[in-house]
């Protein structure tokens, strides 16, 4: 089983207007830039299910031609930014070296970058104002013409499946892309870290456990910490080491009851958490994320 939503895919390639063809392409997990922008070749897996369900995707929309050299229509990604902007910053980034270094030359990636103002998202009065927010945004990228949209952030995830309804484009989900990185390296058991609604509800935990995986959280206490750091600081771009040291603490903690690798649930906690400072395989959703974009933005036929 894959879970990129190769089903929602297909069900949006009848409402889809753009010609379907056929695309093979190797899907690799994980950043690979030459530089020092990256350093999570230890996340570098080829992964067949992956494979195929990106192969799948491609072939929704590249068409029946060439895409390259002028000859057909490149594929074009949304991006919804701005939940915050400095992870948005380390997203596109991400995607543009992986871009530059797949194509060469001063090749970047096509994009539609939607940024939306992650303070009117805390302000709204509930849940539908907030989730209205997001989905404008989709529907903006979507007029914008962009093929495929993506979410910079993992929380924001829970108004996933109203974008789904509101957009005819596919939609890639981040915990989709990270499980598929996950069972690719053939762990069962992850520790989830990210801000309390990921943590503690359903729609991303449950769509991990439909991928096979048993997903641990820490405690009360520990999850009202990262939400806290991540709000407060890493979200206005503070790093503390006393906040780095504690996340490491708490993963250590998750390892203990069983986790085989810590999930970094939230595009921010990259920016305290580092593969080469720890022994614990850690799977950065920001960077994962950004190879499956930059993959399906070189993908040619």
């Amino acid at each position: 089983m894959t879970c990129f939503c190769a089903k929602s895919i297909a069900r949006r390639q009848k409402k889809s207007t753009s010609p379907q063809g056929s695309t093979e392409r190797a899907a690799h997990v994980g950043m690979c830039h030459k530089g020092a922008l990256l350093k999570t070749t230890s996340l570098l897996f080829y992964h067949t299910r992956s494979r195929i369900a990106i192969s799948a995707a491609i072939r929704i929309v590249t068409g029946s031609g060439a895409r390259e050299n002028g000859t057909g229509k490149e594929l074009e990604f949304g991006i919804i930014g701005g939940v915050s902007w400095h992870s948005t910053k380390q997203l596109y980034e991400y995607i543009n070296a992986r871009v530059a270094e797949e194509k060469g030359g001063h090749n970047c990636a096509k994009l539609v970058l939607i940024n939306v103002n992650l303070q009117d998202i805390l302000d709204a009065s509930d849940a539908d104002a907030k989730g209205a927010v997001i989905v404008d945004a989709a529907i903006r990228a979507e007029k914008a013409g962009a093929d495929f949209v993506a979410l910079g952030s993992n929380g924001l995830h829970q108004y996933a499946e109203r974008v789904e309804k509101a957009i005819r484009i596919p939609f890639i989900h981040i915990a989709d892309v990270t499980a598929d990185a996950i069972t690719a390296a053939g762990y069962q058991t992850v520790g989830l870290l990210g801000v309390k609604e990921t943590m503690e509800q359903g729609f991303y935990k449950d769509r991990l456990a439909k991928c096979g995986l048993r997903v641990l959280i820490p405690g009360q206490p520990e999850r009202d910490f990262i939400n806290t750091v991540l709000f407060e600081e890493t979200g206005v771009g503070i790093v503390k080491e006393s906040s780095k040291q504690a996340f490491y603490r708490i993963a250590g903690q998750l390892a203990q009851n069983g986790a085989e690798c810590i999930i970094l649930g939230c595009t921010e906690i990259e920016m305290l958490m580092k593969q080469e400072e720890t022994n614990m395989p850690l799977f950065d959703t920001t960077a994962l994320y950004a190879e499956r974009i930059a993959q399906l933005c070189c993908s040619d036929q």
